[in-house]
C-alpha cells in the first residue's frame, strides 16, 4: 500500500494521519490550524491547501456541516476533527493499527496539535479563549488544558475500553449489564490509575480510575459553527464492595472523593451529529442512564440524550426533532426538572411528555439501577410511554 509521506509540506500545520478501510489516507486537521488560511460563506469554506502550500488560490474546499474537504490541486482529502470527532478518531485509530504508527505520546509534540496550546510547554503562553455559548462561565486556562489533554487521549485511543488496563471499567459495566459494545459505540473511555505519572500530566490525576464520558453540544452561531466538547468522569474506586449506586455514593463521600466530575465547559452525553432515526427523543439525567436504555435494546444512540447536569437548550434541537420524552430520576429534583423543562419548551413547538418511574418495588431512582436490578421488566414503563408518544406524531 503506497501512502504519501509526509502528508503536509514543511512549515505547514501538521495533521493527524487517518486511514479509511479502502486504504485512502486522510489528513485530519483542527479548524484552528486552517482558519487563518481560509474564507467562509455559511457552510462552504475555501482555504489555502497546507499540503502543497497553494498561495495563489484557495484550492481546498471544506464542507462545515460534516467536516470533509478536498484540495482540487493536489487531490488530498481532509477531515476537520472539530466537526466530525467520532469519525476522525476512528480514522486515526485505523491508521495506527494498519500502519503501526508510534503509540500515544502526551509530550509537547503531541499536544501541539490541540488548539490553541502553546507548542513550547516549558514556556506556556496564555491560550486564546475557547468558543462558548451565551451565559457560559469563564473557562480558566488549566480547565482548557485539562479538556485538551482528555481530547488527545481519546483521539489517540488511549482511553479505549478494550485495553487490558481498563479491566476495572470492563468489570463495572458487566456488573451493570451494559455490553462493552454499547459503551464503545457511545464513545465511553477509561483512564487507569497511574496515567498522570506515566504521561507526566498532573491535570490527569483527578481523572484516574474513572469512566470517561464524551460530552458534546450541537453547533451554534455563538461557537462559530463548531461542535463543542467536554467530558464527565465517574469514579470506580471500591465499587465491587458497594454495587448499589446509593451505597457507593455514601462511601465515596466518607472518603472525601467526588463520584462525578466534569470539565468546564461540559455539555450533553449525546452526539448532535447522529440525529435520531425515529422520535420521540428520550431525555435522561445521567450517562449511565443513557447506557442502560441503549443496552435495553430498540434504541439508537441518537434517540437517547443524557443531560449530565446541563440545562436543556431548545435552540440546539430546533428544526431537528419534534418530540421529547422526559425520563428523569424519580426524586424531587427530577420531578421539578421535568416540570421546568416542559414549561420552558411550551412555546418551542415541541411535543413534550414525561415518563415517571413507577413505584412498583423494582427499586432504584433512575433507569440505570432499574436495568441493573430487573432488566427488561424494570424498563416497561419507558417502552410503553415511548410507544404512546410515538403514535401521536
Amino acid at each position: 500500500m503506497a501512502l504519501p509521506i509526509p502528508i503536509s509540506s514543511p512549515g505547514g500545520p501538521l495533521p493527524d494521519r487517518g486511514l479509511t478501510k479502502a486504504g485512502e489516507e486522510i489528513a485530519i486537521y483542527y479548524w484552528y490550524d486552517l482558519e487563518p488560511l481560509s474564507s467562509r460563506s455559511g457552510t462552504n469554506i475555501r482555504a489555502y491547501c497546507p499540503k502543497h502550500h497553494s498561495d495563489h488560490q484557495r484550492s481546498l474546499s471544506i464542507n462545515a456541516s460534516n467536516g470533509w474537504g478536498q484540495c482540487f490541486g493536489c487531490k488530498q482529502r481532509v477531515l476537520i476533527r472539530d466537526w466530525n470527532p467520532r469519525l476522525a478518531s476512528a480514522l486515526v485509530r485505523h491508521a495506527h493499527e494498519v500502519l503501526k504508527l508510534p503509540a500515544l505520546d502526551c509530550s509537547a509534540r503531541t499536544l501541539r496539535a490541540l488548539p490553541p496550546t502553546s507548542p513550547d510547554l516549558s514556556k506556556p503562553k496564555r491560550p486564546a479563549p475557547a468558543p462558548k455559548a451565551p451565559g457560559l462561565a469563564t473557562v480558566q486556562p488549566w480547565q482548557e488544558e485539562e479538556r485538551r489533554l482528555l481530547h488527545t487521549l481519546q483521539a489517540e485511543g488511549a482511553l479505549r475500553l478494550e485495553r487490558p488496563e481498563a479491566w476495572n471499567a470492563q468489570a463495572y459495566l458487566a456488573a451493570r449489564h451494559i455490553p462493552l459494545e454499547i459503551a464503545l459505540t457511545a464513545g465511553v473511555g477509561y483512564l487507569e490509575p497511574g496515567a498522570s505519572e506515566r504521561y507526566q500530566q498532573k491535570l490527569l490525576r483527578r481523572w484516574e480510575d474513572r469512566l470517561v464520558f464524551p460530552l458534546q453540544a450541537a453547533p451554534s452561531a455563538a461557537a462559530g459553527g463548531l461542535v463543542l466538547d467536554g467530558y464527565a468522569g465517574r469514579l470506580l474506586s471500591s465499587w465491587q464492595y458497594y454495587p448499589d449506586e446509593v451505597a457507593h455514593k455514601k462511601y465515596l463521600e466518607q472518603q472525601d472523593k467526588k463520584r462525578w466530575i466534569k470539565t468546564n465547559p461540559a455539555w450533553w452525553f449525546w452526539d448532535p451529529i447522529d440525529l435520531p432515526q425515529r422520535e420521540p427523543v428520550v431525555v435522561v439525567e445521567g450517562p449511565l442512564d443513557r447506557l442502560a436504555v441503549l443496552a435495553s435494546g430498540g434504541f439508537q444512540p441518537g434517540e437517547i440524550l443524557a443531560l449530565v447536569g446541563t440545562a436543556l437548550q431548545s435552540r440546539w434541537l430546533a428544526g431537528k426533532i419534534r418530540a421529547l420524552l422526559l425520563a428523569l430520576d424519580a426524586d424531587q429534583a427530577g420531578h421539578e426538572a421535568s416540570d421546568r423543562i416542559a414549561r420552558d419548551l411550551a412555546f418551542d413547538h415541541l411535543l413534550v411528555e414525561s415518563c415517571v418511574l413507577p413505584a412498583d418495588g423494582a427499586g432504584g431512582k433512575d433507569w440505570s439501577e432499574r436495568w441493573r436490578r430487573r432488566g427488561d421488566v424494570g424498563m416497561q414503563a419507558l417502552y410503553v410511554s415511548h410507544a404512546l408518544l410515538a403514535e401521536r406524531l
